[in-house]
């Protein structure tokens, strides 16, 4: 049987100095993919509803993205990613809601932040009484705003949010006299590589308001999302989440402390619906 060998005092030092070099260092983290770049996720949302005075019930939702690089400006510092919604699945207490989103895709700017600054094209208003609305949500995985500054694994970093583009095709009541107050808060817990692949694992709350003549919506979230470290791509989110959506006569459209995960998938892209 051959001798253990005990790591010597010299070696157990030269291990804690690299792993408090790798702690101590300043990463700078931007959402910079490539042209092109391609992955298929899966959302799966776990919680309550209500609507009005009814009482809450079980809501629970999942449903597959696939996200795609369309474009990149160099000079702007963005690039335009297409969001295909795939095949879906969404229960309220227990019964089906339609998901008639499937094939459905719209287009976003995002600037080296990973903030959106322009919409290109919109995606369909979810219809009533369906299960459309679950699409509401989708974007919080993708929503991990990069710090404008270089830091260090325990660093944290605040960006206050005064803008929203509308994902959904707006109304002219969205539009009207829209305001928007956020506040993004980050934390990097983690920097390593996996299989030669630096991987930034980031904590945030994101809070939101956004009124306009159409309604108030207010929310929450914690969330905790693994980035590729050389392009801020999202590899996986997991988190909690609450909205409440209020129109104009006072009723009052509830989601309560929803479970979201967000993961990458190996699948066949979905293949994309023509606009009428």
């Amino acid at each position: 049987m051959p001798a253990l060998r005990v790591p010597t005092v010299a070696a157990l030092a030269f291990l804690l100095s690299c792993l408090c070099l790798a702690q101590d260092q300043e990463i700078t983290l931007r959402y910079a993919p490539p042209a092109d770049r391609t992955d298929q996720y899966k959302i799966h949302l776990d919680g309550s509803w209500r609507s009005g005075e009814s009482a809450k019930v079980p809501f629970e939702a999942e449903y597959h993205l696939s996200l795609r690089v369309e474009s990149v400006d160099a000079e702007a510092g963005t690039r335009t990613i297409r969001t295909l919604f795939g095949p879906g699945r969404v229960a309220v207490k227990g019964r089906l809601w339609p998901w008639t989103l499937e094939g459905k895709a719209y287009a976003t700017v995002r600037d080296a932040s990973n903030q959106i600054v322009d919409v290109r094209s919109h995606a369909p208003v979810p219809g009533p009484r369906s299960g459309d609305f679950a699409a509401l949500f989708h974007d919080l995985g993708f929503g991990t705003i990069m710090p404008p500054d270089p830091v260090s694994v325990g660093d944290t970093w605040d960006v206050d949010i005064t803008e929203e583009p509308l994902i959904f095709e707006p109304t002219a009541d969205d539009k009207k006299d829209r305001k928007v107050e956020g506040r993004f808060s980050g934390k990097l817990v983690e920097w390593r590589t996996v299989a030669d692949l630096p991987v930034a694992t980031i904590e945030f709350r994101n809070s939101l308001k956004a009124a306009s003549a159409a309604g108030t919506v207010t929310s929450r979230c914690e969330m905790k999302t693994t980035l590729d470290g050389t392009d801020g791509w999202l590899l996986k989110a997991e988190g909690r989440f609450s909205m409440v959506i209020q129109s104009p006569d006072g009723e009052r459209t509830l989601f309560d402390d929803l479970a979201v995960t967000t993961e990458r998938v190996i699948e066949a892209p979905a293949a994309e619906t023509p606009p009428p």
